[in-house]
Parts: structure tokens; sequence; C-alpha cells
């Protein structure tokens, strides 16, 4: 039958082989010339069951390469299995591997747990993998970065790798002191004894004492070796002997009071008569013959009804952080083309302070909207031929419609804030609430033009049809060189 055991070592997620595999995987990916905690990662429970095969599968594939490992130091493990096995290394390691160090350590840590369903395969140990997370969010001021946090975590003090525990029938395994002020409806003391001043285990008992001497002003801190040959030898020594003997002497009976006191229920007691060389007096407390004291009686269960129990707590569901934060990242093509970036950023700028316009202050609006950019992006240096940019764009027939607009009918939003059911931030550049319907307006480049940004207004639409239900939803893209208008299709 399997029971649960609660002590400070299997509370200890440094001690779960699990929690042990993660570390492995992350001193890797710190380290990918790590060959060893490579290995262990990959011959562990973890991946052998994410990857569906058997760890002894791939402790062959490092048995077979023990050789060229001790011959060649520069032969690294996940190089070769990323060779032999690349579907396996493109699915659950190559992003990590890339990322790291470009992704905050606990979103990093987030998304392993995610990709490797740990939750999902390891629901019994999900303690041990919270208590993990809490560990790295808790330092991420301090040890923010994998290797600062991984050298942590080796000098951590074990008081802080302890999981919460609260199995009501698991065994707890506690010393005497630990037990203090605490009560069980059954209690099992495997060893009772009572060893004053460690005489039992012929052990030499050393003590601190003042040494007065004649004349001298201070008195002066000594080591004193006591031992009951030299008592017979001196008075002073005999009485030392004996003030320190009830000091142990007092503090056994308190910790056997303890001993004694834990159980409601039941109390079992085993005496170790028969070990040598021990002097435990603790066998003169309870007469040889006597082996049970009370009787044995029916103990009424506990109301479960009444009691609160367990409840069960759903497996947690993550969001893939590195997906997430790449979005607040430019892609490589945005990073290359900076002159494009800059001037993209500018015109959003500019049309973002642009509500509606008329006929009438047409060139007053424009005006004012550059030089608020200007204010903005004071480094920009094309500012002066923004005008000769933005004038045309906003007299095409095709782009009027956006920025002629009937504010007494029609109401207007720029650079609006939604936020989806995950909590997540999306900014619509231009938004027209109209009567009948909802425009939904975003601006980009002609050379940035995606199917990403076409994904991307799809979403505001469908945010905007839950908050808007009665009303029909379109969406544009206002390409700003070729001042053309894209409609994009729920």
């Amino acid at each position: 039958e399997k029971i649960d055991v609660e002590s400070e070592r299997t509370l200890n997620i440094k001690n779960n082989s699990l929690i042990k595999e993660l570390i492995a995987f992350l001193r890797f990916l710190d380290s990918p010339v790590d060959n060893l905690n490579f290995s262990a990662f990959i011959t562990g429970e973890i991946f052998s069951r994410l990857s569906n095969i058997a760890a002894e599968k791939f402790r062959d594939f490092l048995f077979e390469l023990r050789d060229q490992t001790k011959v060649d130091k520069s032969f690294y493990l996940y190089r070769e299995f990323q060779r032999q096995y690349a579907d396996i290394w493109d699915e659950y390691i190559a992003e990590f591997h890339k990322n790291v160090g470009l992704v905050p350590l606990y979103e990093l840590s987030v998304s392993i747990l995610e990709k490797f369903k740990i939750f999902k395969n390891f629901a019994d140990s999900q303690g041990f993998f919270m208590r993990f997370l809490e560990l790295i969010k808790e330092e991420e001021e301090e040890h923010a970065g994998m290797s600062d946090f991984l050298e942590f975590l080796d000098a951590i003090p074990e008081s802080r790798l302890f999981v919460s525990f609260s199995g009501e029938n698991a065994i707890k395994l506690l010393t005497i002191h630990k037990a203090k002020g605490l009560g069980f409806r059954v209690q099992i003391v495997p060893f009772l004894e009572m060893d004053i001043m460690n005489t039992g285990r012929q052990k030499k008992v050393y003590i601190v004492y003042e040494a007065e001497e004649e004349g001298a002003a201070d008195t002066k801190i000594g080591l004193l070796r006591l031992d009951t040959k030299y008592v017979k030898f001196s008075a002073a020594l005999k009485k030392i002997y004996h003030r320190e003997y009830l000091r142990s002497f007092i503090d056994e009976l308190n910790t056997l009071y303890v001993s004694l006191t834990r159980a409601k229920d039941e109390l079992y007691l085993f005496i170790p008569y028969g070990m040598p060389r021990t002097n435990n007096i603790a066998k003169l407390l309870i007469p040889e013959d006597l082996l049970a004291c009370g009787e044995i009686s029916a103990i009424k269960d506990m109301d479960m009804e009444n009691s609160a129990g367990v409840m069960p707590i759903p497996v947690p569901e993550y969001k893939h952080w590195i997906s997430f934060l790449k979005e607040e990242f430019m892609d490589k093509e945005q990073i290359k083309n900076k002159a494009l970036r800059e001037s993209g950023n500018f015109l959003h700028c500019v049309l973002s302070r642009i509500k509606s316009l008329n006929n009438r202050d047409f060139k007053q609006k424009i005006s004012a909207a550059v030089e608020f950019a200007r204010a903005e992006f004071p480094f920009f240096k094309e500012a002066d031929d923004s005008p000769a940019l933005i004038e045309p764009l906003l007299k095409s027939e095709s782009v009027k419609p956006f920025f002629y607009i009937d504010e007494e009918r029609d109401e207007v939003y720029q650079e609006k804030e939604l936020v989806n059911r995950f909590g997540h931030t999306k900014r619509v550049d231009r938004l027209i609430v109209k009567p009948d319907r909802v425009l939904v307006v975003d601006f980009k480049s002609a050379a940035q033009m995606k199917e990403e940004f076409t994904l991307q207004v799809q979403e505001y639409m469908r945010l905007l049809a839950e908050i808007y239900p009665r009303k029909k939803i379109e969406g544009y893209i206002i390409l700003l060189e070729s001042r053309k208008v894209e409609k994009i299709d729920a």
C-alpha cells in the first residue's frame, strides 16, 4: 500500500527527482557545453514521458558516445543529439536554447513547465514545482539572471526549500523538538532513551566554565572535560559534574515529557534494550513485564462530511510566455530597416493627434500634430519632410472617410486600448464608432505588410464585436506610403 510520508527530506524541493531534472535542464541552457547536466535531463522521467521514448534509449545514445566524450573535450552531446533526434530537438528544446538570456527566468521557467506538460504528467508533484517558481519570483531582483539564480540555489538555506504540506493521512517524521506543541492521533517513538550527558554513547563530555584565579581581577573562560574517574580526586570537579549532570537530567526529562504527551489515541514506544555500550535509563521508567497499558477500543472516525478535507486543485494552465513576449519586440526585418521604423513611428504619432478634419483648419491641425510628434521624437531627422507625406495621404479619396468625421454623430478614439479575456492589452491605432457600425483602422507601412497584421486587425474586430454586439464591425489597414486602404474580412 502506498503511504504518504512527510519529513524535512521528502519536502525539500532539491531532493525531489523531478526538480533535479528541471534544474539540470536550466544548467544546460545556461551552459550548453555542460554534457553532464544535458545527460541527466534527457535520461530523466520528464523528458522520457514527454518524448514517448524510453529513457534506456537515451542511455544507449550516451553509452555509444562515451569514448568520444573522453577523447575529444570539445565534443558536445547536445549537438549530436540535435543531429540524431532533430524532430525532438526542434519540438521541445530548440526554442528554449535560442531564447535563454533573452526572456526573464521566471517567464522562461513557466514556458518550460507548460511545454513539458509538467502539471499534466506529474500532478502529484505540483507543489514542488510551484515552490520552485515561487523561489524564482522571490529572487527576481537579487538574482535575475539564470547563472546568478543557479549559484544562489547552490548556497540557499534549507529552510527556504521546503514545500508546505497538508496531507491529513500522511505519516509525519519529526524530531522531538519539532513535535513540541503538536498532537497526533497515533504516535510511534522508535527509540525512547534518556542518555544523561551523552555518557551512554561513550563520548567525551566537555563544558565551558568560568575559571577564577586568585589575585586576578577578571575571570577566564575555560574548557573542562568531565569524567567520573576525575571526580574522585577533586571536590571542585565533583561539584561541577553534579551540577551539569542535574542540568542534563532535567533536559532529558523535558524531552521525555514531550515524547510521551503527543498522542491523542494511541502511543507505541520502542526502548532499545539491546544497544551495546549504552546507559539508557529510560528502561527503568517502564517495568519489563508491562507490554501494554489501557484498553483497545474502537476509535470514532473523523466526520469527513463536516471536515474541510482536501480540495483537489485543477492543473494550472500558463500562457506561452516566450511567444507572448515576442509580441513586445520587433522582428529582424524591422530592426534591419531602422529608417523605415523611425519614419513609421513618427507618422503614427502625427496621425494619433488628428481626431477629425475639415477644410477650414486642415493645415493648422496637421502642423500642430507634426510639432507634437517632433517633441516626442526630437532626433528624427526627416520631421520637416513629414507634411509632404501626411497631407497627400489625408487628402486621398480612399483615406478621407476615416478622418473627415461628423463628431456630433460619430465617436473617434486614437490609440484606443482594449483588453482581451486573458488580460492582454491591445492598442488600436484608430477606432470610429458610428450609429450602425464600428471601424477599426490600423496604420502600416507598405513594406511592413504581412499576414500577421491582418490577424492582428481581425483580433481587434473580435474584441470589439463583444463590446458592440449590435453593430457591424469593419477592419481596415491604411498603407502610409501608397495611400491604399486594405479591407480586412472578419
